[in-house]
């Protein structure tokens, strides 16, 4: 086998391939997102489907992740009116620069980023001669304003209209002309939007500039901000003092160079070495720090703090608890306690000290079911970060999990399901054909009563957790209702065991009485995504989303548990596939029989043969998914790529490590390259060497760590965070008897 060297001159960001996964299997896709690593400006190019070369105009910026759309735009056109439709030619995308040409009209667009502010330069000098220079601004919920050779607008951002984005433009010529025009906004037209309220038509406004029909090249700054247009242009002062886009470009390869360092792969395969480094690079796009310089908005109480710390926002907990979040503390734990902190900035600022689910710029969003950030405290301190208020973490997670509501989609007070719920340890599920009598659940989302059981369950067995912890490092401060709290939540860690049908090996849905609802088709049941009972998928994957509950006991046993697994990745679904994803499971993409690869709660169960002593089948299993779903192609990702989840799956698997959530341990996989290295904080570093390491050798024949002998399938957290060497002997052939 060859030996390839770490990249002599550390350029990893040509590893980085931002078209991977444009194009979905059913959903939304992965975006090409133009951004430095969480920083509050980014834009994505706007286009309605990456096979098609149409653009709208260009973005601004996105105040929400995936919004491509995003409510404003910059468009150069030459002539008399805007063109209705605009193709691009020659695209290229990296992380820190854009550049296309417009199709016909000859024109050259380039983009470069810096956190809170950017800059655009358009070429006119291939444009047709004579034909007069133009640029269109839009904002489509908002207002614009001209001086001089400075626009500003104000837009709307999304839910909440109190919440505003201002946008300060610099020009490096003045126009000789500016006309601005108000319009109405249209609703939108998008089949799969599920709007919550009636549309209310808003004022957009358009500024159309004439620069003349000498004019060769054009540039545009901009600063943005949430707070007002003094900052927004202070923003922009500070990051971006002139119009030279090669500087601009040149210091955002450097940045991302420097993240992206953190972990030096060895490896033959190039396509596996774009596959890391283009999900290694997802990872960094959220959360967002929206603070500014010393101050920042928050929609959590309507107001401008002042705070020397970066304030993150912006996450969906539901997904990126499970790989994003742990990778954070492992790689870099200052900042991901500084999330965990603006997460209990966020709830203290609300009235209710409710822990947000996805916080948002304009607020939570509170999507999905559960509130995982629970679990994000424990895994963080537990693995023995510091620097966020655990104290507060506590009596926040506390506070939200016995006075918020479970229903999934919705942000409220305890309802008559909540009760049922407290009092019967699960939450029912109506029979089939029964119409819903709860006025707080979603016409939509509906109860998803086994995914809200198994969610809440997990979330207080890590609340009883956390406060063992707290028991441990705290004992002075443990009065007040402490132990009665612990008692509770050890007792409701244990309510996902009432849904489990002992018969079937499923954990099954209940009515109001008690009864497994029947007739029952574990594949398909539940409606669309299963939300009756399930969320986005049905139960065979739910089957295993419990990861604090001995799975193994409840299903009689290693042989039975081994049987179950097999048989998630052996079962067909039975129809054909428009019909399964069509009609039941959009999202639960990337199918290996009934497992999916395309979906979060799908990621730990090929790890979960580790709890057996079969490694060797979660080695076959996650070298086989990652070759078969993640490619260096447009349809390289096979499902929603939420914010750096899916991403932090395939960095964690290709270095042959998974985390225990809530758990100072990591499972042990097969990594994928001959050698890798792990910049940790601290200065120390972590290298992975795979011997004898190929497609075909995939089975860990042994492995050493610090030179001594380790028989056991997963490693603790203390001995990766001083630094270590993990030395993995690879084998064409599965080693059944030493690894346990």
């Amino acid at each position: 086998m060859l030996s390839c060297e770490i990249f002599a001159q550390e350029d990893y960001v040509k590893y980085v391939n931002p078209y991977m996964g444009n194009i979905s299997h059913t959903l939304v896709p992965s975006l090409p997102t133009i951004q430095l690593p969480h920083s509050m400006l980014r834009v994505y190019p706007k286009r309605q489907d990456f096979a098609t070369w149409v653009v709208e105009d260009f973005s601004l910026v996105s105040p929400s992740h995936r919004n491509i759309f995003s409510g404003n735009g910059i468009l150069p056109f030459v002539g008399k009116s805007v063109p209705e439709v605009s193709t691009l030619d020659n695209e290229k995308i990296s992380p820190y620069s854009y550049f296309a040409i417009l199709d016909g009209q000859e024109i050259g667009v380039e983009f470069a980023p810096s956190f809170k502010s950017a800059l655009y330069a358009f070429d006119f000098s291939n444009s047709p001669a004579g034909e007069v220079r133009k640029i269109r601004i839009r904002v489509d919920s908002g207002e614009i304003k001209f001086e001089k050779n400075r626009i500003n607008l104000i837009q709307n951002t999304g839910k909440a209209d109190n919440v505003k984005m201002y946008v300060s433009l610099e020009f490096d010529a003045e126009p000789k002309d500016v006309k601005i025009y108000h319009f109405t906004r249209k609703p939108e037209k998008n089949p799969l939007l599920k709007p919550s309220k009636p549309f209310v038509a808003k004022l957009g406004a358009d500024a159309v500039l004439d620069f003349g029909s000498e004019i060769q090249k054009v540039s545009v700054k901009y600063g943005i901000s949430f707070i007002d247009f003094e900052s927004a242009q202070n923003n922009l002062k500070r990051e971006i003092a002139d119009f030279d886009i090669e500087k601009l470009k040149e210091n955002g390869n450097k940045i991302w160079n420097e993240a992206l360092s953190k972990i030096k792969i060895k490896s033959c395969d190039e396509e596996m070495k774009r596959v890391f480094y283009t999900s290694f690079w997802r990872t960094f796009e959220r959360m967002i720090d929206f603070s500014e310089y010393g101050r920042y908005y928050s929609a959590y109480d309507n107001s401008v703090h002042e705070t020397d710390k970066p304030f993150y926002c912006d996450d969906w907990i539901w997904d990126t608890y499970r790989t994003s979040h742990p990778l954070r503390v492992l790689l870099e734990p200052s900042k991901e306690a500084q999330m965990l902190q603006s997460y209990i900035d966020m709830a203290n600022q609300t009235s209710e000290k409710w822990l947000p689910t996805f916080p948002q710029i304009f607020g939570d969003a509170h999507a999905m079911n559960g509130n995982h950030v629970v679990a994000s405290f424990l895994d963080a301190y537990q693995k023995g970060v510091r620097g966020f208020d655990f104290k507060a973490a506590v009596s926040l997670s506390i506070n939200t999990l016995l006075t918020e509501s479970i229903i999934p989609w919705h942000r409220g007070h305890r309802t008559v399901l909540d009760d049922f719920y407290s009092k019967n340890g699960y939450f029912p599920a109506l029979k089939q054909g029964e119409a819903e009598s709860v006025s707080e659940v979603n016409t939509f989302e509906k109860r998803q009563s086994v995914a809200v059981t198994l969610a809440a369950s997990f979330d207080d067995w890590c609340a009883y957790k956390m406060l063992e912890c707290f028991e441990r490092d705290f004992p002075k401060q443990t009065g007040g209702n402490f132990s009665e709290n612990k008692k509770l939540f050890f007792y409701r860690a244990k309510n996902a065991e009432n849904l489990f049908n002992k018969k079937t090996g499923f954990f099954h849905p209940k009515d109001f009485d008690g009864n497994f609802i029947e007739p029952f088709d574990y594949r398909i049941s539940g409606g669309l995504g299963f939300r009756d009972y399930y969320d986005e998928n049905n139960a065979w994957t739910y089957r295993w989303d419990a990861p604090h509950l001995d799975l193994v006991g409840l299903m009689g046993g290693a042989e039975n548990f081994e049987k179950n697994l097999d048989d998630t990745f052996h079962t067909p679904t039975g129809l054909p596939k428009w019909r399964f994803w069509g009609n039941h499971a959009p999202d639960q993409t990337g199918n290996v029989g009934q497992f999916s690869m395309g979906n979060e709660p799908s990621f730990h169960i090929p790890y979960l043969y580790n709890r057996i002593g079969k490694g060797w089948k979660t080695q076959k299993a996650v070298r086989a998914l990652v070759y078969t779903w993640f490619r260096d192609d447009l349809m390289g990702v096979p499902g929603d790529e939420d914010g750096g989840a899916m991403s932090a799956f395939v960095v964690w698997s290709m270095l042959g490590l998974y985390p225990d959530v809530g758990k100072p341990t990591y499972q042990i996989g097969s990594p994928f390259f001959e050698e890798a290295e792990i910049a940790l904080e601290n200065g120390e570093k972590i290298k992975i060497i795979a011997k004898n390491n190929s497609r075909e050798n995939k089975y860990v024949k042994s492995l050493k760590i610090n030179g001594e002998n380790h028989e056991k399938l997963n490693i603790t957290h203390d001995k990766l965070k001083s630094g270590a060497v993990l030395e993995f002997e690879m084998s064409e052939r599965p080693n059944k008897s030493e690894l346990r």
